[in-house]
């Protein structure tokens, strides 16, 4: 019994003993495999963010133009190649790099190289990957994470492939690689431990308890450690990964507001260069009428006081009559481009008095030159929307309505198979600047709009149409190409602005923003008849180096019931003063020497004080003798 009871407890003590190492056995191979996945698992978490932090190492836009082996720069793949070097070394990865498939190869675009490489090849940027796995192939042709291990000819690795896709829409592959030989040495040594732990519990029954917490706490402890070294490098990558990101933001910022300083001062250049341009015509217009103003109003004048002579000769039943108004009106018509060329050379001398915008769309509705411009256009159809009160501008009311006019038959012009004319206005508060045909500054501006219907002006013609004698009207027609450029000149000498939208076949809608005036209208006065003028005998002295100017002159004011004499210079006039002193001196201070006009009034204020002075034009920028205003 005692032997067959020793020999059950042998075997009981032999069961348990293989339970035991059995237990134990199944022990080391569970906890082996167990750490053995979760290493695999950390392995693979830190592959993931590395990968996934590859795409901020490099510039945005890099993968668009990595498109063969000769579209990146050398500097910028050494550049790449030391950013990737230094990231994989940081981080302990054997490698990490992106690639691109071309044809059906694939390509490293931005690998990181060993110093044994980079002495070995001197580019690797779109160097070839004849051995590429399988794993790859699938993740960038079905778009999805691969995590994968695989042999090639540059060693035995553990690698992660996440699919890109750049800004312009090239996809691509960030990789990254362990060295499978150092996660089994990580495993190996796992699995030494826990053999050795294995031993401890055969050979040491009792003790081996003690010593099992023991390893254990220290194996647990290494695996802490482990782990917090894991969650260091992760850390780390993060905050290498944010600092790129910054740098990134902070640089393409940069680069944002230099190209929107680039782009600004491009603009200034191109508007100064076109004010440049616009001014240096207006010059050319206005040496051209300088010249030519004074010596063509002096042949005008014949043509356009003679008749004035003539007819009030002439009864009113004499067939010469009609023959004689002819000749007025074309004097008048040429004057009336002299004076426009005036307009542009010296701008419009401005009355500084209120003016009433409504009152001149009014009183424009009643003059010939509108009506004659709906007889010949019997098509057009006008529309007239005044704001009841609106503010006053300050300047020429006679300018003003020219503006109009102008634009007016502009306009209709622009309607050759008739159409919708609509004359606007209203008061308008600018909060902010108006970026228009021109900027406009903010304030209070009292508005004319004159809109049509008819075929609009391309895009190539806008910046031109206020530009002298430029038309695409038939001059013979349509006037001599100063009307636009004549309401320009007048806008900006009322400081006012020009907006103009216009839209091939639809129409164009000018609108002229005059600053407004706080000041009231001035009532005028009824108009004199002829008979008001007419004198009684006065005596008055004519001084003109102009024989034609003189000879008129003293007609008209002959005809008036004056006693006129007529000089042709300074001198004449002071010794005829001398002989005969008059009651009026009427004369053109642009003699042949300024100074001569200037110094005659000086003369006749010194020597004949009770002498009035009439002068038929004196220039703003000539004042008279100080003291004595003319």
């Amino acid at each position: 019994m005692k032997t067959e009871h020793i020999k059950k407890h042998r075997l009981f003590l032999l069961f348990c003993f293989l339970v035991y190492v059995t237990g134990v056995a199944g022990y080391v191979f569970w906890s082996n495999r167990t750490a053995e996945k979760g290493i695999y698992r950390d392995i693979d978490q830190r592959l993931f963010m590395a990968a996934q932090g590859l795409k901020y190492m490099l510039a945005p836009d890099f993968h668009d133009r990595a498109v063969d082996e000769t579209s990146i720069a050398m500097e910028e793949e050494l550049k790449n190649r030391r950013a990737m070097t230094d990231f994989g070394t940081e981080a302990g990865f054997k490698w990490v790099y992106t690639l691109v498939e071309k044809e059906g190869r694939f390509y490293f675009s931005a690998p990181s190289v060993s110093e044994e490489e980079a002495k070995e090849r001197e580019h690797w940027y779109f160097y070839p990957y004849e051995d590429v796995p399988p794993g790859f192939v699938a993740a960038l042709k079905e778009n999805r994470i691969v995590y994968t291990t695989y042999r090639d000819q540059w060693g035995y690795f553990r690698s992660v492939a996440l699919p890109q896709v750049s800004p312009g829409g090239r996809r691509y592959l960030a990789c990254a690689d362990y060295e499978v030989t150092y996660i089994q040495k990580l495993s190996r040594q796992n699995y030494i431990r826990s053999l050795a732990i294995a031993v401890y519990f055969l050979l040491f029954s009792v003790p081996f308890i003690l010593a099992f917490r023991k390893i254990w706490g220290a194996h647990t402890k290494e695996i802490q450690d482990f782990n917090t070294a894991l969650l260091e490098h992760k850390n780390h990558l993060e905050e290498l990964v944010r600092e790129r990101t910054k740098e990134l933001e902070r640089s393409n910022q940069e680069l944002k507001q230099y190209i929107a300083e680039l782009k600004k001062t491009q603009e200034e250049r191109l508007h100064l260069e076109s004010q440049l341009q616009r001014s240096q015509k207006l010059e050319a217009i206005g040496i051209l009428a300088g010249g030519v103003a004074h010596d063509l109003n002096n042949i005008l004048t014949g043509l356009v006081s003679y008749p004035e002579l003539l007819l009030l000769e002439l009864p009113p039943e004499s067939p010469l009559r009609h023959s004689i108004q002819l000749i007025r009106k074309s004097g008048e018509k040429a004057a009336a481009v002299v004076q426009d060329l005036l307009t542009l050379a010296r701008g419009v001398a401005i009355v500084r008095e209120s003016v009433d915008l409504n009152e001149i769309v009014r009183e424009l509705m009643q003059t010939p030159e509108y009506e004659r411009l709906l007889y010949y256009h019997p098509d057009i159809r006008v529309e007239i929307d005044l704001e009841e009160e609106v503010f006053c501008l300050a300047g020429s009311a006679v300018h003003v309505s020219k503006v109009l006019m102008n634009l007016a038959a502009n306009a209709i012009e622009a309607m050759p198979a008739g159409g919708t004319i609509r004359i606007s206005t209203g008061n308008r508060r600018l909060d902010q600047a108006l970026d228009g045909y021109e900027k406009i500054p903010s304030g209070d501006y009292v508005l004319l709009s004159v809109t049509d219907t008819g075929a609009g002006i391309a895009s190539q013609d806008l910046a031109r149409i206020f530009e002298p004698f430029y038309t695409k009207k038939v001059m013979s027609r349509s006037g001599s190409g100063l009307g636009l450029s004549v309401v320009w000149g007048t806008v900006k000498d009322h400081k006012g602005y020009m907006d103009v939208q216009s839209t091939p076949e639809a129409g164009t809608r000018m609108d002229v923003y005059f600053p407004v005036s706080r000041t009231e209208i001035p009532q005028e006065g009824a108009e004199k008849e002829l008979a008001a003028y007419a004198g009684s005998a006065e005596r008055i002295l004519v001084v003109d180096d102009v024989e034609l100017q003189r000879t008129i002159a003293q007609a008209i004011l002959v005809k008036l019931g004056y006693e006129v004499h007529a000089v042709a210079s300074g001198e004449e006039a002071i010794e005829y003063l001398r002989a005969s002193p008059v009651d009026l001196v009427l004369l053109d201070p642009r003699l042949p020497e300024f100074d001569a006009g200037k110094a005659l009034v000086g003369a006749i204020r010194h020597g004949w004080p009770a002498t009035r002075i009439v002068a038929l034009y004196w220039p703003e920028e000539h004042p008279g003798p100080a003291g004595h205003p003319v």
